[in-house]
């Protein structure tokens, strides 16, 4: 329960901290600041994510390039497990 309405506040807040931009308005890789903004979580929790391989993404050098359908698959996965 208590990971039901975590996921489900987090995809609320997520909507309401877009500032007025659909997720299509965001470009089809994005960086961890754009995950931070979609997500509406903190820099340490974006780069756990994607560190556990929660979030795919794609390393080049030292920097995360995480393509938007990783979020998407992510948000689903979240979604399916907490309406089980």
């Amino acid at each position: 329960m208590f990971m039901e309405e975590r996921i489900r506040n987090m995809v609320v807040k997520s909507h309401e901290n877009m500032e007025g931009r659909s997720f299509t308005a965001f470009p089809d890789v994005l960086l961890p600041s754009d995950c931070m903004k979609l997500l509406a979580v903190g820099r340490s929790t974006v780069y756990r994510l994607l560190r556990n391989g929660e979030i795919k993404s794609i390393r080049v050098g030292k920097k995360y390039r995480i393509p938007k359908k990783s979020v998407q698959k992510y948000l689903e996965s979240c979604y399916n497990c907490s309406s089980n």
